[in-house]
């Protein structure tokens, strides 16, 4: 069965619980040894001496870790001294291993605490900085400085837009008042009146509905639309154009 919790690493003081765990984490470790070296297929060894133990109990056995302290002899010194690891360098490496967390915990609290100080001044709350440590009084004033620059970097720049939004109506009528002028320098340039395509002649063709006068309507009507001039159309154009005379009877 799994354990209810993780386990407390202390020293257990009551002796025949310790001798007893002794013995059973003594057994776990050897299969572990066990494991990692069917698994990953490397040498593996392990002594350990017990309290009142007469002799180290060694695995796999006693053979086979002479023959891999051997090896361990014949390495160099420069490799066998950057993989020691004896007691006082396991407490080292513990040592530096907890003050970069502290180190990291205390610039944690550092940010915060001057986050929680720019948020109060922004809001108009009164701080005192008598009491503040050296540093964070260095960090507080950075952040506001800092603060102070990217304010001022936005309050010029909405006032250059605004200035650019002022000067743009006297930038439109100066450019109406030179329209203005060339239009006056340079003659209107007056477009052609569309022309209806010409008829294609044919001696024998008769006129829509036996009067060219409708055709003439139609050519000078003609807005693309299809549609076709009426006789009310003709005589409306004859009154404008003052042919009246040539309207039959």
């Amino acid at each position: 069965m799994p354990r209810a919790g993780k386990v407390k690493i202390q020293w257990i003081m009551e002796k025949g619980v310790r001798q007893a765990s002794f013995r059973k984490r003594r057994g776990t470790l050897f299969d572990k040894a066990r494991d990692l070296s069917i698994l990953c297929q490397v040498p593996a060894a392990v002594i350990v001496y017990g309290g009142g133990e007469a002799e180290p109990q060694v695995w796999p056995g006693v053979q086979e870790v002479t023959e891999i302290l051997r090896r361990y002899r014949d390495l160099p010194d420069s490799l066998k001294e950057a993989r020691r690891l004896d007691s006082e360098g396991f407490v080292r490496r513990r040592t530096q291993k907890m003050k970069r967390k502290l180190d990291n915990c205390r610039a944690s609290a550092s940010r915060l605490e001057v986050n929680l100080i720019r948020n109060d001044i922004s809001l108009g709350r009164p701080r005192e900085f008598a009491d503040l440590p050296r540093e964070l009084t260095g960090a507080v004033v950075s952040a506001l400085d800092a603060l102070r620059s990217v304010t001022a970097d936005r309050v010029n720049f909405l006032r250059s837009e605004a200035a650019q939004a002022a000067a743009l109506p006297q930038q439109l009528l100066e450019e109406a008042v030179a329209a203005a002028l060339m239009a006056l320098q340079e003659p209107p340039m007056v477009p052609p009146v569309a022309m209806a395509p010409p008829m294609p002649l044919n001696l024998y063709a008769e006129p829509r509905d036996g009067s060219f006068l409708l055709e003439m309507a139609d050519a000078i009507m003609d807005d693309g639309s299809g549609r076709q001039a009426t006789a009310e159309d003709v005589d409306r154009l004859l009154r404008e154009y003052g042919l009246e005379s040539f309207k039959p009877m």
